[in-house]
């Protein structure tokens, strides 16, 4: 919950497809953008945008800015100058969706063996806060009579339209999103709700066995094929990084001979990770 200290929203862009496809097709960031807000005083703080340059597929079109871990290293730089503690559990990243860090972001730092700081893995999802927010207003007996959000909103002009706030149309094209998200986020906290539905990113595949009695969802599981027969547990969790492999969720298959088969069962906390992992479109093969 964040009944004070500061959230931020942060909005990616990819060299691949965004919206729903985010991060699916494994393409590099290309740039970010942040605003760093005030919850007590619902104030804009500061804001940056960055352009990221490409360092597995360099283009000759996106070769300005600096390599992902430079400007990660420069936000908290800036934030650090506007005296908010990086480090502190009141300080929490915001994004429009799941896909900013646990389809594009965090993939991308694994593949390139960089560690992104330990802020970057607990954020909150604008969409479902909007949702759980805009829901509580309308069935509150003592609020005024208001329309029920959408249950699903799928971009962020469905929520500026509920609110009936006017999207961004200045000059900078490349900030639109970004500045609406806050203004998103200005409102509700201006509305009186508080961000209560915090998300983690586990970095550490948790060990365990599976009971006889845990039930199992089977909409929370994908097949692996094609794994090194030397590759560990974490190894495999690490093809999912940014998506939640459930406690001892990585199961490995083995032939009539008591040898490792390449085969191996993961299982997601939630059939939300397991979709997620199946729209990466390089490891579709594996699947």
């Amino acid at each position: 919950m964040i009944n004070g200290g500061w959230v931020c929203a942060l909005h990616v862009r990819t060299a691949g497809q965004g919206g729903a496809a985010l991060g699916s097709d494994e393409e590099e960031t290309v740039y970010l953008a942040y605003v760093v807000i005030d919850v007590v005083t619902n104030q804009v703080l500061g804001e940056q945008e960055y352009a990221v340059r490409p360092t597995i597929t360099p283009s000759e079109e996106l070769q300005t800015g600096q390599p992902l871990d430079v400007v990660v290293q420069q936000f908290d730089e800036f934030v650090r100058s506007l005296q908010v503690d990086l480090h502190s559990p009141l300080f929490r990243l915001v994004t429009d969706g799941q896909p900013p860090l646990r389809q594009c972001l965090h993939p991308e730092a694994c593949s390139k063996e960089l560690d992104l700081p330990s802020y970057y893995a607990r954020f909150h999802d604008l969409r479902k806060e909007f949702v759980r927010a805009y829901t509580l207003r309308a069935i509150n007996p003592r609020a005024q009579p208001a329309q029920p959000p959408p249950d699903h909103p799928t971009c962020l002009p469905d929520m500026l339209n509920y609110l009936r706030i006017t999207p961004y149309a200045g000059e900078n094209v490349y900030a639109a999103e970004i500045k609406d998200m806050t203004s998103i986020i200005l409102r509700i906290i201006a509305d009186g709700f508080r961000l209560e539905l915090p998300e983690t990113i586990d970095l550490v595949l948790e060990t365990g066995i599976c009971s006889k009695d845990d039930e199992i969802d089977g909409n929370c599981i994908v097949r692996v094929r094609g794994i090194p027969c030397q590759s560990s547990d974490q190894d495999i969790a690490n093809v999912f990084r940014g998506l939640n492999v459930a406690k001892g969720g990585v199961a490995r298959c083995l032939t009539p001979q008591g040898r490792r088969s390449g085969e191996a069962l993961v299982r997601f906390v939630s059939q939300e990770h397991r979709d997620m992992a199946l729209k990466r479109h390089k490891h579709r093969r594996f699947l």
